[in-house]
């Protein structure tokens, strides 16, 4: 059976901190001076204020012309004035030489991350490997032995290292299966020379630092979805206050809106009969989460229910439809007062919503193309199925 139904209906609209290097906290080289440091591994204190929390230069004895020191004015830092920086030198053919930067004892937080800002000089590739070692085995001494530093908890290439070479870009390595060791954390420069000429490239490092990890929303949904808005909710382990949402219905750009609010957060702007997806990541105070989703959801379609109705703002209004377009959304018997015994709620069935400006009499009239087809007045989504 065919029907449609007719609203004569009155509408209202209401419309973190994580545990961190020793004081004094991230480390950006600011109060450090000199472009090279001591030809022996004696420890190196870097930042002002940083009473027992000295860093430690050493190499593996290849090479020892260019050490770990502080960029040069040709290589400017992340921010601020100093970054780490490590210049590359003839070491010959065949020999290979590995330059560490060695963090103090730091304790791995739970979910810990280690995060920094790093480039390279060179736009042509020349077998340079970077590399962040762990040393576990923590005792006096140990910081500057490189055989100790047995975990490489992550490497690049001068391909892989950044997108663009000397562009400055954030990299995050996980350090969650040391949580609560004593460690120290290596910067290591590998590079095995190919010919007899002058090889490799350059690493700068700046705001280094030792966090726990921004953890991902778990959870996703949507509900209270609407022909133009969403509600979108998820759990929040991180116990963030603020995160990024992306909603769209084409690709991800990894570019969304910043919200700090009660959840959920109302999408809002929305096309109506639409697929859409969103992702969503935390923003904590060092920093954000990975992206999680896709979530799938769909706008209402007009006319689909009572909730979702098709809009008549003015009259006169004409339409040429068909309930097929729409399928069966509402079985409920028509209701009282409906003029009919017979059950014509069991077809499809396309909703339209009206409210008038005036006191007066509207006309309704249709001309159905097939039989069984018919129009039911309710005053309101609570009438239908109820009374007509």
């Amino acid at each position: 059976m065919k029907k449609i139904t007719l609203l004569i209906v009155a509408l209202l609209f209401t419309i973190v901190g994580y545990s961190q290097f020793p004081t004094p906290g991230s480390e950006g080289f600011e109060g450090t001076t000199g472009v090279d440091l001591p030809t022996t591994p004696t420890p190196w204190t870097l930042g002002t204020g940083a009473t027992g929390n000295q860093w430690a230069v050493f190499d593996n004895g290849v090479g020892p012309t260019r050490r770990w020191g502080i960029n040069t004015a040709v290589y400017p830092a992340y921010q601020g004035t100093n970054c780490a920086f490590i210049d590359r030198e003839n070491i010959g053919l065949g020999n290979t030489s590995e330059d560490y930067l060695a963090t103090p004892i730091v304790t791995v937080p739970a979910n810990g991350q280690l995060r920094f800002w790093t480039r390279s000089t060179i736009a042509t590739v020349s077998a340079t490997e970077y590399l962040i070692k762990v040393n576990t085995n923590v005792t006096a001494g140990s910081q500057t032995t490189a055989a100790n530093y047995t975990i490489t908890a992550a490497s690049w290439t001068e391909t892989t290292l950044n997108t663009t070479y000397n562009v400055y870009e954030e990299k995050v390595v996980d350090l969650t299966a040391y949580a609560g060791l004593q460690v120290h954390i290596a910067f290591v420069m590998r590079h095995t020379q190919p010919t007899a000429g002058l090889g490799g490239d350059r690493w700068l490092v700046d705001d280094i630092r030792l966090i726990q990890r921004c953890l991902e929303p778990t959870n996703l949904s949507a509900t209270g979805i609407t022909q133009t808005s969403a509600n979108l909710n998820w759990s929040n382990p991180s116990g963030s206050t603020s995160w990024e949402i992306e909603v769209t219905n084409t690709a991800q750009t990894g570019v969304g809106v910043v919200y700090s609010g009660p959840l959920p957060y109302v999408a809002t702007g929305l096309l109506p009969g639409t697929a859409y997806v969103y992702y969503v990541r935390s923003l904590c105070t060092d920093g954000s989460s990975n992206w999680v989703g896709p979530f799938n959801f769909a706008t209402a379609t007009p006319g689909l229910s009572c909730v979702a109705p098709i809009t008549v703002t003015t009259l006169p209004y004409s339409t040429n439809d068909n309930t097929a377009n729409y399928g069966d959304t509402t079985d409920t018997n028509q209701g009282a007062s409906c003029g009919s015994t017979t059950n014509f709620m069991t077809g499809n069935d396309v909703f339209y919503s009206y409210t008038p400006t005036t006191t007066g009499a509207i006309s309704i009239t249709m001309t159905p193309g097939s039989n069984s087809s018919s129009i039911f007045v309710y005053q309101g989504c609570a009438n239908v199925g109820a009374t007509c």
